[in-house]
């Protein structure tokens, strides 16, 4: 297991360019990617996020994105690719999100 952080302004989900080559993943193309520090060519890999506590799976394409270099602690971003699936709730007192696959 990996931690992640949910980003909501993320369009695509993505996954740590080290942790990506760590597990041998495939490079299937190059896109070019517009993030918070402008836009660049990205390797894309094959792969897969599961979440258990959901009990959902997402595969496809996931820019490599240098989170590692960069000194976050978190080896994949969740975006909207995957939070579409789901209704999310944030309780803004408590810092607390929850999602769910049920919409309220």
């Amino acid at each position: 297991m990996f931690p992640a952080l949910v980003d909501t302004g993320a369009q695509e989900s993505c996954i740590d360019a080290s942790l990506a080559a760590e597990l041998n993943l495939p490079i299937v193309e190059q896109a070019t990617v517009a993030g918070a520090d402008g836009s660049g060519v990205l390797d894309l890999y094959l792969a897969q996020i599961h979440v258990p506590a959901l009990e959902f799976t997402v595969a496809g394409r996931f820019a490599g994105v240098h989170l590692a270099a960069g000194q976050q602690a978190h080896r994949a971003l969740i975006g909207r690719t995957f939070l579409r699936w789901f209704s999310m709730r944030y309780e803004g007192r408590t810092g607390a999100v929850v999602l769910t696959s049920d919409p309220e």
